[in-house]
């Protein structure tokens, strides 16, 4: 059983919690979900799951990659859309390589613990973690906050990543298992 820290109590609950108001809702004020708050469910178990960031939408590119088709064609007659063409094309290449060659974000997590980047947290070391979600007007940010039993605590964003929901649903997942084995 995890035994109560209060500093780190305190501090998890200086957090601010989500609330319905409508001031929040203007204001985009951040607030803190609990691990416990989250399901341990997954739906393909591995002994080791890996995250990595995919920021890149493909569905991105195809969209500006047929708009520069369709300029590409229309420019054969019309000087304009040439520049038009030139423009976007030069644009969908540069968020390509942007994408292509950009450094990758990775999240571990096993039976043992949870490795961030480089980073490796070990389920004995860490207390609690949560998200710290911060809602704008078209989605939310994510940032992963890890609390350790010697009350350090470290912040790792998790904007690039598809579905940051499911890393604390594996993540709850494979503690309960080593709680469960220990």
């Amino acid at each position: 059983m995890i035994e109560l820290n209060e500093k780190i109590e305190k501090e998890i609950h200086k957090l601010s919690s989500k609330t319905n108001s409508f001031i929040d809702t203007i204001f985009s004020n951040p607030y803190f979900k609990r691990s416990t708050q989250f399901g341990s469910i997954i739906s393909d178990f591995k002994e080791t799951v890996v995250f990595e960031n995919t920021g890149l939408k493909n569905y991105l590119l195809f969209i500006v990659g047929f708009v520069v088709l369709l300029l590409g064609l229309i420019s054969i007659e019309n000087q304009v859309f040439l520049l038009y063409f030139l423009l976007l094309l030069l644009i969908e290449v540069s968020i390509f390589f942007y994408y292509k060659f950009r450094q990758k974000i990775v999240i571990t997590i096993t039976s043992s613990g949870v490795e961030l980047n480089t980073s490796f947290y070990n389920w004995n070391e860490i207390y609690e973690y949560g998200f710290l979600i911060t809602p704008k007007h078209d989605y939310e940010s994510y940032v992963l906050l890890l609390f350790l039993k010697n009350e350090t605590k470290f912040s790792f964003e998790l904007n690039e990543f598809n579905n940051p929901e499911e890393i604390i649903e594996t993540m709850n997942f494979f503690r309960n298992k080593f709680i469960s084995n220990s």
